[in-house]
């Protein structure tokens, strides 16, 4: 995929979802976590990549890598 597929793509993902993505902002900064202990925001942000097709791999209780295309 090109840079501006790319692009396009996490754009329009990001129009779509614009109201969820401020709900699940404000949700995150009202349950703040201490870092590398971040496993309730690492869950709730591979479930909504999940929901848009990224390929997700999950590292440790706190990291994940998400992949977009190719």
């Amino acid at each position: 995929m090109l840079k501006e597929d790319a692009l396009a793509v996490v754009e329009t993902v990001l129009d779509k979802r614009a109201d969820e993505l401020l709900d699940l902002r404000r949700d995150l900064h009202a349950h703040p976590e201490l870092s590398w202990q971040e496993v309730r925001t690492t869950d709730l942000v591979t479930h909504h990549l999940d929901e848009v097709g990224c390929r997700l791999t999950r590292g440790g209780e706190s990291g994940v890598v998400a992949e977009l295309g190719d």
